[in-house]
């Protein structure tokens, strides 16, 4: 019996939507800068969750955003 080694695909959550991964040799942080141009919230974003969907085997990443307050 053969070993079948497969790249795991990425994907990213982020408020209600599934975001593929724009380039699999970018970091976490990199990624979350990319999508920054679309959703600007995302400059203060973080990676919060990291889940293996078994059903599909993607990396899921779920992304939060850190909401503050001035003063």
């Amino acid at each position: 019996m053969a070993i079948e080694i497969k790249e795991i695909k990425r994907v990213f959550l982020f408020d209600g939507l599934s975001l593929d991964d724009p380039n699999p040799s970018f970091t976490e942080t990199q990624v979350l800068e990319f999508y920054s141009n679309t959703y600007p919230e995302m400059n203060v974003g973080y990676i919060s969750a990291r889940e293996t969907n078994v059903a599909t085997g993607e990396l899921e990443l779920t992304i939060e955003v850190s909401v503050g307050s001035k003063g």
